[in-house]
């Protein structure tokens, strides 16, 4: 468990979210029993890129220029000391004050930043690399994290909301639930600034040929581990050196170097260097929100729906996974008519749309369905099982109900379904004479059969691993549209 664990923290430490997209809960269905082993995605060994071509989306319009300085690009060479100056009138708490204004009067920036981190966990030592650089202008801001060259992240934020593209998975964009927090360079800055402490004034430096105070302090890690996940409940004291600017307060550069003790026990040695510059070049950075599938509407009933299936119609379904493609199944409504009574409902009302792909276990099975994303989740009602002896988990492709037993031999349907990818016989409900099986028996799966796939077995297959209780990046429906003929 430490491999997984260390490689599940690396991965909060890019986008620096506490709890990732899902929760701990299990999933809503006796499938959470089956031992399938470590379903998660690996997080491969982190190196550094210096390939920062393709960033998120944005455009940069012209327009007159702010009057915005520094005048030039902020290098990354070490700082020049000019001819010290007096510093007898020079106070921390002056320099401070100028770096207030300046953080009350956002501004447009682009910055970078490299952080190295070497953590130590019962033994077993990790490097983790992260280079980002992008673009922002007051609360929104456009970036892209390198870890390696097959790894690239692209970071967005638009006011209140943010985004993420994780490009090494997949093409799509997907919107981080309230509470969750980019790493993004000027927030971090302005962290630093609220819990810096032990601040004196080292001097003036010049730093790309911009005068700069030098200031130095110390930071508690944990004071920054909302953005960077390792260091969350950690202590230690970072040894911080800031340069701001001398003419209008603004930080030009920050290192913070330290030691400190993660949870677990760990050991974390921590390295920063970031740097920003005032985005001054005649340009207007223009935040544009990417493509994004549907959001979840929520939707509760007390009941279950009342039967609404045409008399010998034949009903499909198509559901549209988004940047996926689509599947296309044949839902058996001669023989689980209720099931697919309730399930042609949900998808009229729009119930699906926007849900993800919760827990998806390779060469078994993927589930979907519930508004949640944890697999706990419902449409507020529930109904009996169904079983046909023409309706077998046989084959993959097998469309079937996820439920969470029968308790006092009463079924727990509601909205969660999962689509086989190979025969699962043990999850039918009849055995193989046809007879019911005793579905109250603790540890016996007894699912309700309602379709079969017709054709797109390949885009469920292309469909994102995901455990539940880990989160991480997960497939969206985008729409499931019913076709009657």
């Amino acid at each position: 468990m430490v491999g997984l664990n260390f490689n599940v923290m690396l991965l909060v430490s890019l986008v620096a979210v506490i709890c990732m997209l899902g929760c701990s809960e299990e999933p809503n269905s006796n499938l959470a029993s089956q031992e399938v082993g470590d379903v998660s995605t690996p997080i491969p060994t982190f190196t550094i890129s210096s390939n920062l071509s393709e960033t998120p989306e944005s455009t940069l319009s012209q327009a007159q220029p702010p009057v915005l300085t520094p005048t030039s690009v902020i290098s990354k060479s070490e700082p020049v000391p000019e001819t010290p100056v007096k510093l007898d009138t020079i106070e921390a708490s002056g320099i401070f004050k100028l770096w207030d204004e300046a953080l009350a009067d956002p501004y447009s920036y682009s910055s970078e930043m490299e952080i190295d981190i070497v953590a130590t966990i019962q033994g077993n030592q990790e490097v983790l690399k992260i280079k980002v650089a992008g673009v922002s202008e007051g609360a929104n801001q456009d970036v892209t994290a390198v870890i390696n060259d097959t790894h690239e992240m692209g970071l967005l934020k638009k006011g209140e909301r943010s985004f993420l593209k994780e490009r090494g998975i997949s093409d799509a964009w997907r919107e981080l639930p309230d509470g969750q927090t980019l790493l993004s360079a000027g927030e971090l800055v302005v962290e630093v600034r609220k819990h810096i402490d032990d601040v004196s004034v080292v001097g003036s430096d010049t730093m790309g040929g911009i005068s700069a105070y030098h200031v130095k302090g110390v930071l508690d890690a944990s004071h920054i581990g909302s953005f960077i996940g390792l260091l969350f409940n950690s202590s230690g004291a970072l040894e911080c050196d800031l340069w701001i600017e001398t003419s209008t307060g603004r930080l030009i550069r920050l290192d913070a170097v330290g030691q400190a003790e993660g949870e677990e026990g760990s050991d974390i040695s921590f390295d920063m260097d970031l740097t920003l510059s005032a985005w001054n070049f005649g340009t207007e950075v223009n935040i544009v929100l990417p493509p994004l599938p549907p959001s979840v509407v929520s939707m509760q009933w007390n009941t279950p729906p009342e039967m609404g299936l045409e008399k010998e119609a034949d009903y499909k379904a198509v559901i549209k996974v988004y940047k996926r493609g689509e599947i296309l199944i044949d839902l058996y409504e001669d023989k689980a008519p209720m099931t697919v009574n309730n399930f042609v409902f949900l998808a009229e009302e729009g119930f699906y749309d926007g849900i993800i792909f919760h827990r998806v276990i390779s060469d078994f099975m993927a589930q979907t369905g519930d508004q949640l994303g944890t697999g706990a989740g419902g449409p507020g009602y529930e109904f009996a099982n169904e079983f046909h002896p023409d309706a077998r988990h046989d084959s993959p492709g097998v469309v079937s109900m996820a439920n969470s037993g029968t308790p006092n031999g009463e079924g727990t349907n509601g909205s969660q379904f999962f689509i086989t990818y190979k025969d699962t016989s043990f999850l039918d409900g009849l055995n193989a004479d046809t007879s019911p099986k005793d579905c109250s028996t603790q540890g016996v799966s007894c699912h309700s059969v309602f379709g079969k796939v017709i054709s797109g077995m390949d885009v469920l297959q292309a469909i994102e691993p995901r455990d539940p209780s880990v989160g991480g990046y997960a497939d969206v429906i985008e729409s499931i549209t019913i076709l009657i003929e």
